[in-house]
């Protein structure tokens, strides 16, 4: 069995922890604590599954980084983690994802994203380096927070398969949850 997949965005998380209680629009507010640190839905995904397989089982993760240094330090962060990265793609002249984190005094969070690199997976990947016969086999596919289209390629792609689809794309799922049940009927 060739393993878990893990579709989903990489991104590197900047954590700023204001003492307010409320983010106030317009407001200056005083930064007391930053931390940086890897993110994103398929990234932790991955990650967890790594973790809690502990090696038993591989895990890949499919997803894309900027040619930057975050990319760079997020591929080594997850290769720490023995997440397979056979399938990240590194996309020259496009920064790596980032998502902003504003942690206000009652820990309630307010988040700004750019999505970068994570927009450039595409149909065309899916077909590469014989993805598609392993994920035929898989034990299961995850599919996080990816765009709309890319989303009902791939679940065109694995609607046939017997792998267990897990399904969180985020709140992009509401825009299309009509065209994912045509796939997966709930029941």
């Amino acid at each position: 069995m060739p393993g878990i997949f893990s579709f989903g965005r990489v991104n590197v998380d900047i954590v700023f922890r204001i003492r307010e209680s409320k983010v106030v629009r317009g407001a200056r507010h005083v930064i007391e604590e930053v931390a940086i640190r890897g993110g994103g839905s398929g990234a932790n995904t991955a990650i967890a599954a790594s973790r809690f397989l502990e090696g038993t089982e591989k895990v890949y993760l499919v997803g894309c980084v900027g040619n930057d240094q975050e990319g760079k330090s997020q591929i080594e962060e997850l290769r720490k983690e023995n997440v397979d990265l056979s399938f990240m793609k590194v996309v020259e002249d496009e920064l790596t994802g980032r998502a902003y984190v504003v942690l206000d005094g009652e820990n309630e969070s307010t988040i700004f994203s750019f999505v970068g690199a994570n927009e450039k997976l595409t149909k065309e990947d899916l077909l590469k380096n014989n993805l598609q016969d392993m994920l035929n086999s898989a034990s299961a596919i995850v599919v996080t927070n990816i765009s709309r289209t890319l989303a009902l390629d791939l679940l065109a792609m694995i609607k046939s398969f017997k792998t267990k689809v897990l399904i969180d794309p985020g709140k992009s799922f509401l825009s299309f949850k009509e065209d994912i049940v045509k796939f997966f009927p709930l029941n």
